[in-house]
């Protein structure tokens, strides 16, 4: 019979298991992954278009870019995309920068509390940057307001001017982004009547600033307020920056003082090919008297410098600079430029002074053009001028006239946005801006969102329109909260109730005391179609408001009315919006159409389309996302008809009756579109993808931001309608870096998320044994010993669990410290009396972390170096170890908890089965912030029948090269860490003759006596099984641990081996090859067998 003949010492080596990433048990993990970027698009079908990525995609980010026209990039191609996160189904368009998507207050302002003169940028890593200046309390600031591509909101004061200070300008400032990913931000810096240029730099994206040149002219300007004859003074009205390439082009615009010049808008043109350490003036006395430059704008396109601006009164000019040199006054004059189409009043005054006028340009990721415009006359708007290719601009709505190219239009001559500052953000434009209107909050930032991507997007105008952003419908009557209603022409308002503005909304408040109702009505809604129109054309409206409070469908009705008419029919549908419902109402027909549920206290937006008898409406969550998601009401509902004589459009909103309680609302937004502006309307439904607006695939090297970070071009070839290719995000630390076959060292680690600071999140990482993670089948482990190796780690505590096929269940808990009593003397510690008191080997701390306890103070540190010795007891009795770190732990005693970057863990399993094991990391604090793993060694532990004999080798390769020179000096380098080498044979005869035999009977070891433990070896196998063991290991190419000595169990708590010092693991490859040599005995033979010796192996530590 066999017998346990297990010897008083194990020694073995932890075999890997062929597991590798395609082993991930996703549904099991949960895991972050440190630095994502966008991933390569992989086509889902043979493709001849190839899409290229950039940006950096969020951890669980997941798109499918769709082509939906046939075509190639720049040809026609043209695409929309999916984000599989939330569905695989519903696709997304982008709707052109003409229509407003959202508004919101970024901050407010009061008479005593200003927020002036903004400028804005947007980063190459999607961080949007706002300056300003901010008087408060007669002190002025000027600011950064950095708002990153998640919302997060961060301020900095980068200058303060002190009220004692005199000054004639404001705190003017503009900003850019230099080819090395710094930003740059000029300031007028203004002393004893002339003003120089500040320049402050960032090198982390916005957050923090330093000031690296005080003065960037080598001559001043002469700036003041005051006018007259011979005036030779200043007033800077404004600045733009931009840069291309290594140069950096500054744009001050500015009102001559001297009112006996011919031209008083006058441009100065500087240049800095020295990142912004000194600027060079362009312009000369002679530019400077010979044109007129208004409202002045500055960006940059595909490489290029343009510039737009205002030529004359009634007129704008665009062009593109050849190179950062290139003077625009003398491009001006030899006509290097693009009239934009009419824009009546666009300034006042004469073409040699203009005044007042604003303007704004905005140029998209792919190169595209807006020009923002106000328009004068009896009722300001903002006029939208567009162009793919910088030559010919169309007015946006797909309209040919001025009146309907509106982008913004609240129907007043005095209510406007004011001081815009357009710029492209995640998909979207951006008209970032104070306001004028009757109230106080003029000097506020207000932000209003132009187009962006949804699952709904605004028709075209027209079938046979191309498909281009100019043909896109858009809204051409608009309210915002910067005014009330009862102060804008356009609306008339009904009702006496309470109304205000408060906290950046249309306050409506109904209640005992306010018992009447409050609505508005557009009143001078355009009036140029004919009759039949008025129904054929329709209305479709954009409405957002928060229901702070009360609500029904009967009695106390918040909500808005459609009506059109066309002198036969008339059609009226209503929105009635509760705290939880919104109902689609046809009036006429006195019968409710749709009802949906939603928590209207936490913002609603409506879309809805009305035209012949026909009514579609949608709805969404109120909110700033990059991604809009519309939910249907109604589709295509038919509506009833009352006859009537008077045709035209009524519109109305707010609380439309009360009758009791409390009714509140705070009313965001109303958007009407009109005339042909509604295109081909929404009210027959919409059907995603066919209906969305497409994007032109760019070609290589113009990219296009789709979602969530990531930007695409593409190349190569064609692609069909239907094609789809999925984005998922790549890092620069993965998790497949835990496996050898990825990653040839554990110093290409995975690193999970960083933070920072406190607690790094939990980390669990399952890994099945059988690549088809859609099954649970549980197997038979190939060893009742199996190792846990983990290598380059630098966190303490977690767990171990295997799954029985139907849950998980504890292995062992993980505990990777050595702690001990400790007393800090600067950057040095020594042990002392009270815990463990461990002897360390000369050096083999070095690289470790430490977590202190000291006090209240609780830090970490890294190791530096160690001497040889006790780490704690006395310094009389015991030779002392002490550590260096590389920075001063907290002064005084505690406790140390020593934190190795290699262990393992090696668990007698008594005969389990499993389908998969996972390892748990705990929530804790680290070094570096965040959790890593340099490799990770799952198998079976396998012990040769026979303990390899005496004479094992250890040496140590340094990893130093030296160079000597011809005068004798020697210069030494490290180029990769000490790696110790390992040399084992067995020298002794093995006997394998009761292993022969077609039924043999063979002696076995065992590594614990607990209740179902199994065999973990072979007697006397070792020739055989090394023989195997380098075809398993394939010579050097698989990873392995060499286990020195293995503890026999005589415990439960036995069973778990744990071993974190280097002279009881290493992670080595096969360098050799296994030699067996007969030394007596007859082949195969069970009697006489065959006894044999096993060559030196020689195995060689990764690092």
């Amino acid at each position: 019979m066999s017998n346990n003949v297990t010897p008083d010492y194990l020694r073995g080596f932890i075999l890997p298991l062929d597991v590798t990433t395609e082993n991930i048990w996703q549904s099991q993990t949960s895991i972050t992954q440190q630095n994502p970027t966008a991933g390569d698009p992989q086509p889902q079908q043979s493709s001849q278009m190839r899409i290229l990525s950039s940006g950096n995609q969020s951890q669980t980010g997941d798109l499918s870019i769709v082509t939906r026209k046939a075509g190639s990039a720049g040809f026609g191609s043209r695409f929309t995309f999916k984000n599989n996160v939330t569905s695989t189904t519903v696709e997304y368009g982008r709707d052109a920068y003409n229509s407003i998507s959202g508004f919101k207050f970024q901050t407010i302002g009061t008479l005593s509390n200003t927020y002036k003169r903004i400028n804005a940028f947007v980063t190459s890593s999607d961080s949007l940057l706002i300056s300003y200046q901010h008087l408060n309390l007669g002190i002025n600031y000027l600011k950064v307001l950095k708002i990153d591509k998640s919302g997060t909101e961060t301020t900095s004061t980068i200058y303060t001017l002190f009220s004692t200070l005199t000054t004639t300008q404001e705190l003017q400032s503009a900003i850019c982004e230099l080819d090395d990913g710094s930003i740059i931000l000029v300031q007028l810096l203004e002393n004893d009547g002339f003003t120089n240029i500040r320049v402050h730099k960032s090198e982390d994206d916005g957050s923090t600033w330093s000031t690296v040149a005080r003065e960037a002219f080598s001559e001043v300007l002469p700036v003041g307020t005051a006018t007259g004859a011979g005036t030779d003074t200043y007033k800077i009205m404004k600045l733009q920056l931009a840069a291309v390439s290594g140069s950096v082009v500054l744009l001050i615009e500015t009102e001559y003082n001297n009112t006996s010049a011919t031209k008083r808008n006058q441009l100065f043109q500087y240049v800095s090919i020295d990142g912004a350490a000194t600027f060079t003036k362009i312009s000369t006395d002679t530019n400077l008297a010979s044109n007129s430059f208004h409202a002045v704008n500055l960006k940059t396109k595909l490489g290029r410098y343009v510039v737009s601006y205002v030529s004359s009164t009634g007129l704008m000019q665009y062009m593109e600079l050849p190179n950062p040199f290139s003077n625009i006054h003398l491009l001006r004059e030899s006509s290097a430029y693009v009239n934009l189409l009419s824009i009546p009043d666009a300034a006042s005054g004469t073409n040699d002074y203009m005044t007042d006028g604003d303007t704004s340009m905005l140029v998209d990721d792919a190169g595209g053009v807006y020009v923002y415009a106000y328009t004068g006359g009896s009722n300001d708007f903002i006029v939208a001028q567009y162009s793919a290719d910088g030559e010919v601009f169309k007015y946006s709505n797909g309209t040919e006239t001025v009146q309907q190219g509106s982008c913004f239009n609240p129907d007043d001559s005095f209510t406007n946005l004011k001081n815009l500052v357009a710029v492209h953000w995640l998909g979207r434009g951006l008209l970032i801006s104070n306001c004028a209107s009757t109230d106080t909050v003029d000097a506020s930032i207000l932000i209003t969102y132009l187009g962006g991507y949804s699952n709904l997007n605004l028709p075209k105008t027209s079938y046979d329109a191309v498909e281009a952003d100019w043909t896109r419908s858009g809204f051409i009557r608009n309210y915002i909260p910067i005014d009330l209603p009862s102060d804008l022409t356009g609306l008339s308002v009904i009702g006496s109730s309470s109304d205000s503005l408060s906290n950046g909304y249309l306050r409506i408040v109904n209640n005992p005391s306010n018992a009447l109702n409050r609505q508005y009505s557009w009143n001078n809604l355009p009036t140029t179609l004919v009759n039949a129109e008025y129904v054929s054309k329709g209305i479709f409206v954009k409405s957002s408001c928060i229901a702070v409070s009360g609500g029904n469908t009967s009695t106390n009705i918040r909500g808005f009315t459609l009506e059109m008419d066309d002198a036969s029919n008339r059609y009226k549908v209503a929105i009635y919006i509760t705290e939880t419902a919104v109902t689609l109402q046809d009036i006429n027909g006195s019968s409710s159409i749709a009802s949906i549920s939603h928590d209207n206290t936490q913002g609603i937006e409506i879309l809805i389309g009305m035209a012949n008898n026909k009514v579609s409406a949608w709805y969404r969550t109120m909110g700033y996302g990059g991604l809009r998601d519309y939910t249907e009401i109604a589709s295509n509902q038919t509506i009833t008809a009352l006859t009537t004589s008077a045709a035209g459009h009524t519109i109305q909103f707010g609380h439309l009756a009360y009758a009791s309680g409390t009714l509140e609302t705070d009313w965001n937004e109303f958007h009407v579109s009109t005339l042909s502006a509604t295109g081909l309307q929404l009210a027959t439904g919409f059907e995603n993808p066919d209906d969305l607006a497409t994007r032109e695939f760019p070609p290589l090297g113009e990219f296009a931001y789709v979602h969530d970070g990531v930007s695409i071009c593409a190349t190569d070839g064609s692609s069909y309608e239907g094609e789809e290719f999925q984005i998922i995000p790549q890092y620069d630390y993965p998790i497949n870096n835990i496996f050898y076959q990825n990653a040839p060292t554990p110093r290409i680690a995975w690193r999970s998320a960083a933070v920072s600071s406190g607690n790094v999140p939990a980390q669990e990482i399952a890994i099945k044994l059988n690549p088809d993670t859609a099954t649970s089948i549980v197997e038979a482990l190939p060893n009742d010993l199996i190792g846990f190796h983990f290598n380059g780690v630098n966190w303490r505590t977690g767990d171990l669990y295997y799954h029985d096929g139907a849950n998980w269940v504890s292995l062992t808990s993980i505990t990777n410290h050595i702690r001990s009593s400790c007393v800090v003397t600067g950057r040095s510690v020594r042990g002392a009396v009270g815990l463990t008191e461990p002897y360390f080997t000369l050096n083999e701390l070095a690289g470790w972390t430490a977590y202190f306890h000291v006090g209240a103070d609780q830090v970490y540190r890294k190791v530096v170096s160690n001497t040889e010795g006790i780490f704690g007891g006395t310094s009389t009795t015991q030779k002392q170890a002490t550590i260096q770190f590389l920075t001063n732990p907290p002064q005084g005693t505690g406790t140390v908890y020593f934190i190795p970057p290699v262990f393992s863990v090696v668990v007698s399993t008594n005969g389990i089965k499993a389908a998969a094991f996972k390892i748990s990391i705990d929530a804790q604090e680290t070094y570096d912030n965040d959790i890593r793993i340099g490799e990770i060694i799952i198998g079976p532990v396998v012990l040769p029948g026979r303990q390899y004999g005496r004479g094992r080798t250890i040496s140590i390769e340094s990893g130093t090269v030296t160079t000597e020179t011809q005068d004798g000096i020697r210069y030494s380098r490290e180029i990769k860490p000490a790696t110790r080498v390992f040399n084992v044979a067995w020298t002794d005869g093995i006997d394998i003759s009761q292993l022969q035999g077609s039924d043999p009977t063979v002696d076995y070891w065992m590594a614990s006596n607990q209740s179902g433990a199994e065999p973990i070896a072979v007697n006397n196998d070792a020739p055989d099984l090394m023989m195997g063991f380098l075809k398993y290991v394939q010579g050097s190419k698989k990873h392995f641990v060499y286990l020195p000595n293995i503890e026999i169990s005589t415990s439960g708590a036995g069973d778990k081996r744990y071993l974190n010092r280097q002279t009881e693991q290493a992670l080595v490859t096969l360098e050799s090859d296994v030699t067996i040599e007969n030394v007596v005995g007859e082949e195969l033979s069970s009697t006489v067998g065959e006894v044999f010796r096993i060559a030196t192996i020689t195995m060689k530590e990764i690092k």
